[in-house]
């Protein structure tokens, strides 16, 4: 039995770079893990680059966003306020 090879969407990361080239702000659900997770952690880490002015209520909500035990139903609630 073979392991299973899992490779990052590459589609999924130009996309996102698409996307922060257009001036739309990346809302990336890490708590889906893979590539979603990744570009979670990149924006997590550059806050003030890609939500500059982020209220501490958005952060809050972000940090969510990347908790792997955030539930379904609360991450489209946080998906769609913001």
């Amino acid at each position: 039995m073979r392991a299973a090879l899992l490779i990052a969407s590459n589609g999924m990361r130009e996309e996102f770079d698409l996307c922060v080239q257009a001036g739309v702000r990346p809302l990336p659900v890490g708590a889906s893990g893979f590539m979603a997770a990744e570009l979670w952690k990149e924006v997590n880490g550059d806050m003030p680059k890609y939500f500059p002015g982020a209220s501490t209520s958005f952060q809050s909500d972000f940090q969510k966003l990347g908790d792997s035990s955030t539930g379904p139903d609360e991450l489209l609630q946080i998906s769609l306020r913001w």
